[in-house]
């Protein structure tokens, strides 16, 4: 595995590995001592990566709530956010929980806003 760190504010490091989405929930709680997670993610990723996700992420003690958008840039809306947002509150996700961008682009710029 390869980690870069950044140098911010608040460092943290980036790490690179072939297979690693299958070892996040493990990386994830090394960072946090929530074991609550809201996964925010579009259907495509969904296809390709979400179980992964999820079964790392539970075997490592995580409750996983899950939302799932249609991807594309016009998902990048006030009306999606809006849905996160009652997502999140009917999902009970509270500020010592985690929120999970699984993907990047739409994704992460939208989860990143919510959170």
């Amino acid at each position: 595995m390869k980690k870069i760190s950044v140098k911010t504010s608040h460092p943290y490091e980036v790490l690179i590995q072939r297979g690693g989405l299958a070892h996040c929930g493990e990386y994830i709680s090394e960072v946090t001592k929530s074991r609550k997670a809201a996964i925010i993610t579009d259907d495509i990723v969904e296809k390709l990566h979400l179980q992964t996700a999820l079964d790392s992420m539970k075997a490592a003690g995580f409750e996983c709530s899950v939302f799932v958008f249609p991807n594309g840039e016009q998902s990048k809306c006030l009306e999606n956010l809006g849905k996160i947002y009652d997502f999140l509150c009917e999902s009970n996700i509270t500020r010592s929980d985690i929120i999970v961008a699984l993907g990047g682009g739409v994704v992460g710029d939208i989860t990143g806003f919510a959170a």
